[in-house]
């Protein structure tokens, strides 16, 4: 991308929020959202960013398209050491999250952000104001762990997912961050028991149910089949409960 594309699709990006709307523009925002999301991942980042700004276009107060622009400055920011880069997606979270107070995603890919750039007092801040705003869902919480999780507190991050599947016990995400504290704390069956209430929340998991199969050669299991992805056996709810 030549610097004068990126200052137009700057430009684009900064545009001034629009007071009105027009009719049926929400669907075709979320159209151009879709497809851009599809050539981001093919890897056409520039021509993802177009369609995420047509999203804009046809519906300016778009968290999705400005948290997907933010997200795609991220990434390019990141390969290619751009400093520019990164701080348009700074400023593109800042907006997606004015506008939808509650974007997880957006909290999600801006606290990342902001722990690879050092700013881990920030990104701390920002998910302590997301939990406090939203005291009934465990993804802020989730996300706290997983930022203590990566700077090696291990004990607050299990304290923290604990918590957040107090919220949600069937929380496939939260489930599944138990299960690989577990297993990097050589807890094989206890995480092998998370690992599978994830799957049985989202199956979808291609990575979970390969954790569940490699797993099963090491935890100490007294169950006389193993399990296998399909099986409805959610087990205690408590499973989670440290001990």
């Amino acid at each position: 991308m030549t610097r004068t594309e990126f200052l137009r699709l700057a430009t684009l990006a900064f545009m001034p929020l629009l007071a009105f709307s027009l009719s049926g523009c929400n669907v075709t925002s979320t159209g151009h959202n879709m497809y851009g999301r599809q050539l981001y991942e093919q890897g056409q980042y520039t021509a993802a960013i177009q369609s995420f700004q047509q999203a804009l276009r046809d519906d300016p107060r778009s968290a999705d398209a400005y948290y997907n622009l933010a997200a795609t400055y991220s990434h390019l920011g990141r390969q290619q050491n751009n400093a520019n880069w990164l701080q348009q997606a700074d400023q593109l979270y800042q907006y997606a999250i004015a506008l939808n107070p509650m974007h997880n995603e957006s909290y999600r890919g801006y606290s990342a952000l902001m722990m690879q750039n050092g700013r881990s007092a920030e990104a701390l801040q920002l998910m302590q104001n997301w939990r406090a705003q939203a005291p009934q869902s465990a993804e802020p919480v989730i996300e706290m762990a997983r930022m203590y999780h990566e700077t090696g507190q291990r004990d607050q991050a299990t304290q923290l997912l604990v918590d957040a599947l107090n919220i949600e016990p069937t929380n496939a995400r939260a489930l599944k961050a138990m299960g690989r504290i577990r297993e990097e704390s050589g807890q094989y069956q206890l995480a092998l028991d998370n690992y599978i209430r994830s799957y049985q929340s989202n199956n979808l998991q291609a990575d979970v149910a390969q954790k569940i199969a490699s797993l099963q050669g090491l935890a100490q299991t007294t169950q006389a089949v193993p399990w296998q992805p399909g099986q409805n056996q959610l087990g205690n709810v408590n499973q989670y409960v440290p001990r």
